[in-house]
């Protein structure tokens, strides 16, 4: 450093001249290159700011922008790149989103329960049909244990079941709700994720209690229909043997016998009659003839109709037509009074002698009530849910006793169902009960 400085005062103190003008050209080749170096600043400042500003948009999910960038060339590249970027990662969101929507969509529609856990069985999702079974909408079950929304045992060992086999499997579970069971057709699969080192598990769940209710009535109605059909069958082939064993000699047993026979055969036809009513009601609910029919025509009908069963047990009839009632029904005035008949025949059969029913018509919430009550024992609580089954009795024995065929209130519910109404039941037991057929008024929509 010395040595160089001595230099420079040497040169200095022998051409003084010569120095300054190496310094005034280096003075002004910094000056130079300083100019260009800002000129060159100036031309990628604005492409640079471009970009940065895109990519700060690009960051918080605005793919939209694209960058233009003409010079200089590494950004015009550059540009163009991430541009590209931009484009393919909004197609692939937009793909996802829309198969997003789709499986959401899909899953809200379905029937079926889906409830995905994580390996500690906490709820990640579920659709709306799971909300239905937990009663609790989704986002205040996700990320809770699937045991905190879902009571039943079987359901956690089917869910263990699952792990430990890595299977898929399938089973009906049983769990309890409100003091009833509830049946669930359950299918259970493992899911993989790559993110994950523990498996998910997809849980759906079909809930076929209505199924496995009309599978008991199905073999209720099977069993039913065989005894009933069995019992004035066996009755009738028991007199025919012993008539033809010799009673046929025997004036007075031979007119016993063939007494007994046809009353048999006589239930026999009634309930064979009773099927097919309900076969056709059925058949017919959505396509019944209705016409206009007056209330005391139907009520003069009943009347006539129940009065030699009532004057037997000196039950008094009355019918009432409320004020404020239309005095005519649009309806099938055979099945209605069929319906009323066969309602006026339990309340006669098993009211007390010498007693009163009553017959009744109002408008009701924009419906024409038709309404039974007698003073009879009354239904339990517990049998009111069932009373409309068919076959279904509170008292077998007394209820054959009386020759009741176990069809005429199912046959008066889907006379209620072919009108658009329904049939309902109030009863207190030791105080009656009240049978309300229910149909729609017409006339006060002012359409039939």
């Amino acid at each position: 450093m010395a040595l160089t400085v001595l230099g420079i005062l040497l040169v200095y103190s022998i051409r003084p001249s010569l120095v300054w003008g190496l310094i005034l050209q280096g003075v002004l080749f910094i000056i130079l290159n300083s100019l260009l170096l800002l000129s060159l600043l100036k031309e990628w400042e604005r492409p640079l700011t471009q970009v940065l500003r895109v990519a700060e948009r690009y960051a918080q999910g605005d793919l939209e922008p694209s960058l233009r960038i003409q010079h200089p060339h590494e950004l015009r590249v550059l540009g163009e790149t991430l541009s590209w970027m931009a484009k393919e990662l909004k197609n692939r969101i937009d793909t996802i989103a829309l198969q997003r929507n789709e499986l959401e969509g899909i899953l809200k529609g379905m029937s079926e329960a889906v409830i995905l856990l994580d390996s500690e069985d906490r709820i990640k999702q579920m659709n709306h049909a799971a909300e239905i079974i937990t009663r609790l909408p989704a986002r205040e079950c996700v990320g809770k244990k699937l045991a905190e929304t879902i009571p039943g045992d079987d359901l956690y060992r089917f869910i263990r079941s699952v792990r430990q086999s890595e299977d898929v499997q399938e089973q009906t579970l049983v769990f309890p709700l409100d003091g009833k069971n509830r049946y669930l057709q359950a299918h259970g699969s493992l899911v993989f994720s790559a993110k994950e080192g523990e498996p998910n598990l997809l849980l759906v769940l079909n809930d076929v209690t209505r199924i496995k209710q009309l599978e008991e009535m199905r073999k209720d109605f099977v069993a039913n229909v065989s005894h009933e059909l069995r019992t004035p069958i066996t009755s009738i082939l028991g007199f025919v043997e012993t008539l033809k064993e010799g009673a046929l000699q025997d004036p007075e047993q031979s007119v016993r016998f063939l007494s007994i026979i046809e009353s048999q055969t006589l239930r026999l036809h009634a309930l064979i009659e009773d099927l097919l009513s309900l076969s056709r009601l059925e058949q017919a609910e959505t396509k019944i003839r209705k016409e206009w029919v007056s209330l005391h025509e139907i009520f003069s009908e009943v009347q006539t109709l129940t009065a030699i069963r009532a004057e037997e047990k000196k039950i008094r009839l009355r019918f009432e037509i409320f004020p404020g009632t239309p005095e005519a029904v649009y309806a099938n005035p055979l099945l209605i009074v069929q319906a009323l008949v066969n309602l006026v025949d339990n309340a006669i059969k098993y009211g007390d002698p010498e007693s009163e029913v009553e017959v009744t018509a109002q408008s009701l919430d924009g419906d024409l009530c038709f309404s039974v009550t007698d003073t009879g024992p009354g239904i339990p609580e517990e049998e009111q849910g069932r009373i409309f089954e068919r076959f279904y009795r509170i008292d077998k024995t007394r209820s054959r006793s009386l020759g009741g065929t176990g069809l005429g209130l199912a046959i008066v519910k889907h006379i209620a169902l072919a009108h658009g109404g329904k049939v309902t039941l109030q009863s207190t037991p030791g105080k009656g009960s009240t049978f309300t057929l229910r149909i729609p008024d017409a006339s006060s929509s002012g359409t039939p």
